[in-house]
């Protein structure tokens, strides 16, 4: 939570200043923009919620793996809702990504343990 915090304190402001001199509009034009500022507030709560309460359940080598989906999610949706087109290397970055996903969902399971690895030699 200390890190987020800091990283929020420190980029918003920054971020503004960017957006400033870029001449990007700050405050949204009408209803439909507001609604989706509401939107991506909530998405990103549910988000970043979701991806601090795996980092207490699983292995962070696990978690950093699956948090690579994201990109590959907002591509799909990019092409599904919006019409946008995904280059073959994007859509095979995307195919990348999941097999990597799916390999490290896979070195996870549990192992057996053998005789001689159990503890003060039981068996």
């Amino acid at each position: 939570m200390r890190v987020t915090f800091w990283a929020t304190l420190l980029g918003a402001p920054l971020l503004l200043i960017v957006a400033l001199a870029l001449g990007e509009d700050i405050i949204p034009a009408g209803p439909s923009g507001w609604a989706a500022c509401i939107a991506m507030g909530v998405m990103h709560v549910f988000g970043q919620g979701g991806v601090a309460w795996a980092l207490g359940k699983l292995p962070a080598s696990v978690t950093a793996v699956t948090i690579l989906i994201q990109p590959v999610v907002a591509g799909l949706l990019g092409w599904w809702i919006f019409g946008e087109t995904l280059t073959p290397v994007q859509a095979l970055g995307g195919v990348l990504v999941l097999g990597a996903i799916v390999l490290a969902q896979r070195s996870q399971k549990a192992k057996p343990v053998l005789a001689t690895d159990a503890p003060n030699g039981l068996k």
